[in-house]
This record gives structure tokens, C-alpha cells and sequence, in this order.
């Protein structure tokens, strides 16, 4: 899950700008928590009309920034299927032009 995400963060984010992860760790007093990760890139960003589809299978933003970039489109639907299997959730946060922040919120186990 975690290495597509930054995949594709490298591969829309042009050189000198950057792709990075962060994670963190909650929980509560019934045992029970959640892992958020964050992928986050000062890349090309998505339209905002694109937003409700980034997950949909074979779905590609269709632009001038990424015509020339490779993928089939289903690297973000295996992603939020991979996620919800084990009860988690994503979104997408992006402002076109400045950058995209994928955020997987998962179930923790705490002992």
C-alpha cells in the first residue's frame, strides 16, 4: 500500500520538489487504536474534479503534466481495496499544482 503511494508521489513530483512519509499512532482506553500514514508530495497535484475518481479502477488524470507518465490507473484502487481489507480507510487531500497528501487511517492492535 505504502509503496505505491509513494510511487506514484515520486512520479508526479518533479525534480527539486519532494515525496515524503509520515506515521503516527493513537489509541484509546478500550485497547483499540489506529495507525495513520501520510504520503505527501509537493508535486504536480490533482484537479479537484478529479478527486472523487482517484481510486476508481483504470482512472488517470488526464493532463498535460501527465501524458507522458506511465501507469495502467489501478495502482490506487488495489491500494484502497488492500486498505479496506483490513478495516482501514483513504482519502486524497490536493490543491492542483501544489501537491498531493494521501492519508490510510488502519486498525491498530494494541496490547
Amino acid at each position: 500500500m505504502v509503496i505505491n503511494l509513494v510511487d506514484n508521489g515520486v512520479k508526479y513530483t518533479p525534480a527539486g520538489r519532494r515525496a515524503a512519509v509520515a506515521a503516527a499512532a493513537s489509541h484509546d482506553d478500550n485497547r483499540t487504536g489506529t495507525v495513520t500514514i501520510r504520503v505527501i508530495d509537493t508535486g504536480i497535484g490533482i484537479p479537484a474534479r478529479d478527486l472523487p475518481q482517484v481510486f476508481d479502477k483504470f482512472y488517470r488524470v488526464r493532463s498535460k503534466a501527465t501524458k507522458a507518465i506511465a501507469g495502467t490507473g489501478l495502482g490506487r484502487a488495489i491500494t484502497r481495496s488492500l486498505v479496506e481489507a483490513y478495516g482501514g480507510r483513504i482519502r486524497a487531500e490536493s490543491i492542483e499544482g501544489t501537491g498531493t497528501t494521501f492519508v490510510v487511517e488502519l486498525p491498530l492492535a494494541c496490547s
